[in-house]
């Protein structure tokens, strides 16, 4: 949101470095926790080109936000290379996280998406490990395509059709509630979760009735987007959805803000190519 600079009209504005720069290190910082938003930058990119200012303008937007997402990150880069004496640009367990996630054995339902084993044994060695992770979960995606795009189904059901997570933590995992009282307290969450996607859902066309929809459709909905993905290829879980339930409920409080607006108020716009 910071580097969108919503503030500011679409086409034609001024850009506000201060604002790019910014919203770059912010992300820097969270890659450091999770390499995957080092992917971000193609959610900028989509972004920009949504407000409308040219390909060029976007390309430079998103090539100085990538270069201060970099610069937040090198400096761990540089901590593992006198650590590990390899140039490692953040962690080592990229491989097998994927190989994890993408193997004959993998299922998201089991362990909440969590997967321990895969059909071989990974080296002991991290960046033996690393390496041959990445090989043996390619190699399975390209022979068996099928059962990849079987598995990304699961693992996206995974990620967005469960909200209990906060009643596990809490009374499941801290309390050891039985199972007669944490069976309803799951459900309610759920049905919350539920509820707010139906009422998305039902509602999303009125998003594109807003001044300046598309700038707001990247804001809110390309970042869900890209997680989505994510979560579709390497391992996840419902709780990775978390930090985009903000996104979620800006949404659907404009829905039921434009729900009860009268028409007359609503900005004409040519229907979606």
């Amino acid at each position: 949101m910071i580097a969108s600079d919503s503030g500011t009209s679409p086409r034609g504005a001024r850009i506000h470095w201060g604002y790019v720069i910014a919203a770059g290190l912010i992300m820097g910082f969270a890659a450091l926790t999770q390499p995957a938003f080092l992917l971000f930058p193609m959610v900028i990119f989509g972004i920009e080109m949504l407000r409308g200012g040219g390909f060029l303008r976007a390309a430079g937007r998103t090539a100085v936000f990538s270069i201060v997402v970099l610069a937040a990150v090198l400096p761990w880069t540089y901590r593992n290379y006198l650590v590990l004496h390899r140039m490692v640009l953040i962690s080592t367990n990229g491989g097998p996280v994927f190989y994890l996630a993408n193997n004959p054995m993998a299922d998201p339902f089991i362990n909440s998406g969590y997967q321990e084993v895969g059909e071989v044994d990974l080296p002991q060695d991290e960046f033996a490990a690393d390496k041959l992770g990445y090989k043996l979960a390619g190699d399975w995606i390209l022979h068996h395509p099928g059962a990849f795009a079987a598995l990304m189904v699961k693992k996206q059901v995974v990620y967005l059709g469960d909200d209990a997570m906060g009643v596990f933590e809490t009374l499941k995992r801290d309390l050891s509630l039985s199972s007669t009282l944490y069976a309803p307290a799951k459900a309610i969450s759920n049905l919350f979760w539920l509820a707010l996607w139906a009422v998305l859902l039902l509602g999303f066309p009125l998003l594109f009735m807003v001044e300046n929809w598309r700038l707001w459709y990247g804001v809110l909905f390309l970042p869900l987007l890209y997680e989505w993905v994510i979560e579709s290829i390497f391992q996840g879980g419902a709780r990775h959805h978390v930090p985009y339930v903000a996104l979620i409920a800006v949404m659907v409080g404009m829905v039921l803000d434009l729900a009860v607006q009268p028409a007359s108020k609503f900005r004409q716009v040519s229907p979606l190519p």
